[in-house]
């Protein structure tokens, strides 16, 4: 079920104004939902209270049909995020850093690795990622993510160190992704050819 409900979100980091006051959307039959605003406008912070990194007040938060409680697990709520700013252990070869995230019952080996070769990841796959470029590792990242098969997909900037065809081939990935797992993709870019790839996307201003 691809929905997004929010519903009476509050938040504000200390000394500061409130970003969220009593924050309310909701989106239906949406494969993927672009969350847009100006920088500092809270994006970020948005993904971050979806996947438990943050806490914060609401009286409802439902994504694909999954109920978001106030203080429940990151682990539990079957979500995987992309940050902007690099996650990947970098004393880790690129292999162990996917197979670390990799859950068989949801993505094949076969996927995976029809992924990598897509991504040409297959050739750097066994170095450490602190000797790969920012967009390597962006890829990785990316496809980390993927192998996880999560019901839920946070793209937080995920596409800004990617030529034109690299940003396609994710994209492409990104979309089988979502036809496998039957997840939805929320992120936010400000790639506007990444935004004119997407299919049945659905946009949230905040």
């Amino acid at each position: 079920m691809e929905h997004l409900k929010v519903k009476n979100l509050n938040f504000g980091y200390k000394s500061y104004l409130p970003l969220f006051r009593n924050l309310c959307c909701e989106v239906s039959n949406a494969s993927f939902v672009h969350v847009n605003g100006i920088s500092g406008s809270g994006k970020t912070t948005l993904f971050k209270i979806f996947a438990g990194f943050i806490n914060a007040s609401y009286d409802e938060i439902i994504i694909s049909g999954i109920k978001l409680l106030p203080g429940m697990n990151p682990f539990d709520r079957n979500i995987a995020m992309v940050f902007q700013r690099t996650s990947l252990w970098q004393h880790l070869s690129v292999n162990t850093n996917i197979k670390l995230a990799w859950n068989n019952n949801f993505i094949s080996r076969n996927l995976l690795n029809s992924w990598m070769d897509q991504l040409e990841i297959n050739k750097f796959k066994n170095k450490n990622c602190s000797a790969l470029s920012a967009g390597e590792q962006q890829r990785v990242e990316i496809l980390r993510a993927l192998s996880s098969g999560k019901k839920i997909l946070i793209l937080d900037e995920p596409f800004a160190f990617q030529d034109t065809a690299n940003l396609k081939k994710l994209i492409e990935a990104i979309e089988q992704y979502r036809e496998v797992t039957q997840s939805i993709v929320i992120f936010s870019t400000h790639s506007v050819e990444a935004k004119k790839y997407f299919s049945s996307q659905a946009f949230i201003n905040i």
